[in-house]
């Protein structure tokens, strides 16, 4: 009797964690379906949008998110720099290029673990289009990293990971097919703490 009803519940035991594990890893770990690249910056131009996937829907479900809708703008995250390492909020990081064009665009960082990043400098730490010093050629530079420096800076604080977020606000980029041929800024480290 007791082998009966060990046979009869362990499939279900199992076939129950392996449902929530791939469950979990769909709405944390997995990045979408309509995830797009762009100078290594990944954007997902669907949510927000009926055209929506599933595990997008649900994290923004599970995260409660208000997305941008498709007319409204397009956010674009920096999880590497431009060698492929992921960025770390104890580094000094050089964000340089230009974006396309936007009536407005962001720039902030975002930890793995605490949200929008803060700095005892400035309460959140973000820049936008309007107060930046330019080139010549109207392209930038932005320092980001845990020390004040002239110029655009991005203050950093804390330790671990962290993902910049560069939101393009009404910008003809979030209504084009083909996302993945855009220029964005290079993102390169310059040194660790």
């Amino acid at each position: 009797m007791v082998n009966i009803v060990t046979m009869m519940i362990l499939p279900l035991v199992i076939a129950f964690g392996f449902g929530v594990a791939s469950a979990r890893y769909a709405i944390s770990e997995f990045s979408g379906l309509d995830t797009v690249e762009a100078s290594g910056w990944v954007a997902q131009p669907k949510t927000g949008t009926e055209e929506s996937d599933p595990y997008s829907r649900a994290r923004i479900a599970r995260d409660a998110q208000i997305p941008l809708g498709g007319a409204e703008g397009l956010p674009f995250f920096a999880g590497r720099d431009s060698s492929g390492e992921p960025l770390l909020l104890s580094c000094r990081y050089q964000v340089e290029g230009n974006v396309p064009t936007a009536r407005l665009w962001t720039i902030y960082a975002v930890s793995d673990t605490a949200g929008i990043v803060t700095h005892p400098a400035r309460r959140i730490s973000a820049l936008h289009s309007r107060q930046l010093l330019r080139k010549q050629d109207n392209s930038f530079v932005i320092s980001a990293g845990p020390v004040p420096e002239p110029g655009n800076w991005l203050a950093l604080s804390g330790s671990g990971k962290f993902r910049l977020v560069l939101t393009l606000y009404d910008s003809p980029v979030a209504k084009r097919s083909d996302i993945s041929v855009i220029k964005l800024p290079q993102v390169s480290k310059i040194a660790c703490v």
